[in-house]
C-alpha cells in the first residue's frame, strides 16, 4: 500500500507529459521565416526543452537544450530551467550573459550528476540576422528557402566547462 501511494501511476506520468508539454511554446508565426519543433520523449516526461520567446525590437529568442537524464528527474529539471531560460532572456543583455547566469544558478541547486546542454538563438527581424550561443549543445541547422542545410559550428562532444559559450552570427537570409 505505501509503495503505490510513493510511486506515481501511469495515469498521472501521463498528465505531467501533458504539463510538460504545454510548457514549451507554440511554434510562432513569423513572416518570411518558418519553424517547426517537435517532441516525443522516450517516457510520458522527459529532458528536452525548445522555447521560442518574443522580445522587444522585432526580436524572438529560440530556445533548445537537453537535460541530461530521462523520465521524472529531467522532466523537473526542465521545467525548472525554462522558467528561469525565459526570464534571463528576457533580461540578459547578450546571449551569454544569458548563458552565464543559467549556468550560475543552475550550480546552485542541480545535484552535480545534472547538466544541461543549450543552443540559445536571437533572430533580429529587421537585419535578418541570427545570433546564437552554444553551451555544449550540438550547433544549430538553418534550412535555407532553396531546401539547402546549413550546419553552423562545430560538432560539441564533451561537456564544456563553465562560461565557455561558443557564440557566432549568421546572416538570416534575404529580405
Amino acid at each position: 500500500m505505501l509503495q503505490s501511494l510513493l510511486i506515481p501511476s501511469f495515469s498521472d506520468l501521463l498528465l505531467a507529459g501533458r504539463v510538460q508539454r504545454g510548457i514549451m511554446s507554440e511554434v510562432p508565426a513569423v513572416p518570411g521565416y518558418e519553424f517547426f519543433a517537435h517532441y516525443q520523449p522516450v517516457y510520458p516526461v522527459g529532458g528536452d526543452y525548445y522555447d521560442f520567446v518574443r522580445l522587444p525590437d522585432d526580436r524572438l529568442a529560440v530556445v533548445v537544450g537537453d537535460v541530461a537524464g530521462k523520465g521524472v528527474p529531467a522532466a523537473l529539471m526542465m521545467a525548472q530551467f525554462a522558467a528561469e531560460t525565459r526570464h534571463r532572456v528576457c533580461l540578459a543583455p547578450a546571449l551569454e550573459a544569458a548563458a552565464a547566469d543559467l549556468n550560475a544558478q543552475l550550480h546552485g541547486y542541480a545535484p552535480e550528476e545534472v547538466f544541461i546542454t543549450l543552443c540559445l538563438g536571437m533572430l533580429e527581424l529587421g537585419p535578418r540576422r541570427f545570433t546564437y550561443c552554444s553551451a555544449g549543445h550540438l550547433p544549430p541547422l538553418i534550412r535555407r528557402a532553396d531546401g539547402r542545410i546549413e550546419e553552423h559550428g562545430s560538432d560539441v562532444s564533451e561537456r564544456v566547462p563553465p562560461r565557455n559559450h561558443a557564440r557566432r552570427r549568421i546572416p538570416a537570409g534575404k529580405p
